[in-house]
């Protein structure tokens, strides 16, 4: 459930340099865990690249309510590629930036944390874009 976001265009022209640079703001509650309750995130997504053949979005979300959720951001990338005119490639990765050391003995399970929920939006991405296409 999306709380609120806000939406900043390069310009108002249609180019495709010109949506470079476009970004999101977004706040939304992550679903409860076993281990962590029902929480907000709060995520800029930034246009990166962007032509006929592909583009790029980078994402950088913060959950500072969850335990440690201070001490790291998330690091995701969505890349699509056309490879026909009928479909397309979606890659996507995910990094774990603590802002400085991580909790001792915490560091694999928020990596491992953070992996399998980024996971479950990059499914979503996925079916939005088929949805799209079809």
């Amino acid at each position: 459930m999306e709380i609120g976001s806000t939406t900043k265009h390069a310009t108002h022209h249609h180019t495709h340099d010109e949506f470079i640079g476009a970004t999101r703001k977004t706040q939304y509650r992550m679903p409860k865990s076993l281990l962590v309750p029902s929480i907000m995130a709060y995520e800029t997504s930034t246009l990166t690249e962007y032509n006929d053949n592909f583009f790029v979005l980078q994402r950088r979300t913060t959950t500072p309510d969850a335990p440690f959720g201070k001490s790291y951001v998330a690091k995701t990338q969505v890349v699509v590629v056309k490879t026909t005119p009928e479909s397309c490639k979606m890659i996507c990765s995910v990094e774990t930036e603590f802002t400085f050391n991580p909790p001792l003995g915490m560091s694999w399970p928020i990596r491992n944390g953070m992996k399998e929920g980024t996971l479950e939006g990059f499914k979503l991405i996925a079916q939005t874009i088929l949805n799209h296409l079809s």
